[in-house]
């Protein structure tokens, strides 16, 4: 009976113990409502909070329904954390968020893919290109041993691009990459930025 009963303890201590960690887990600003409305999100720099938790850097999407934010970073442990947060106005509240290590610059098309730049730290080379679905899973990165920068989106949200600023591996150094946003397949690439940069248009476009 006494063996019984252990058995049955320790079983209960494992479920209790699988049940914090699924908590842990879990996306506890998902399902929060935002703090503002549709027409409430300016245009230059704008701003929301959902759960007590601000996002900056917002961008919109085209159709005007979604938001995509990141968090300003956080010191914990060695390094910094950011949180990245996905919108949806149409509903007014949060759908799902993400850490990365230090977010920047994210993106969100109309079918809700968000794209954003990871960086391992200010002053790092190492970056990267990440992807969520609409769900908020991961759906594909790209790693770069060059920093990237001032990434952008086409006009229909089809392809996403990443310049390169000048590093050791020449094989990313100031280059541009173009990716399909919803696959991270490599479309296309050349060497430069510039026309990129300055011109103000994704390339291939006119």
């Amino acid at each position: 009976m006494g063996t019984i009963l252990l058995l049955i303890g320790v079983a209960a201590a494992g479920g209790i113990v699988w049940w914090l960690v699924r908590r842990a887990q879990t996306d506890l600003l998902a399902g929060m409502p935002l703090s503002v409305s549709s027409h409430e999100v300016a245009a230059d720099n704008p701003s929301f909070e959902a759960g007590g938790v601000r996002f900056v850097e917002v961008a919109r999407s085209e159709s005007g329904r979604f938001l995509a934010g990141r968090t300003e970073p956080t010191a914990k442990g060695r390094g910094t954390v950011t949180t990245v947060g996905f919108a949806d106005l149409r509903y007014g509240k949060m759908e799902w968020s993400a850490k990365l290590k230090l977010a920047n610059h994210p993106m969100v098309t109309n079918d809700g893919i968000v794209v954003v730049e990871e960086l391992v730290s200010d002053n790092s080379q190492a970056t990267s290109l990440v992807a969520f679905g609409r769900n908020g899973r991961p759906a594909w990165r790209q790693d770069f041993q060059a920093r990237i920068f001032s990434t952008g989106l086409s006009r229909d949200g089809s392809q996403v691009y990443a310049p390169t600023g000048d590093s050791r591996n020449a094989l990313h150094s100031g280059k541009t990459f173009v990716y399909n946003v919803r696959t991270g397949k490599l479309a296309r690439h050349f060497t430069g930025w510039q026309d990129v940069i300055y011109g103000g248009k994704f390339p291939g476009e006119t």
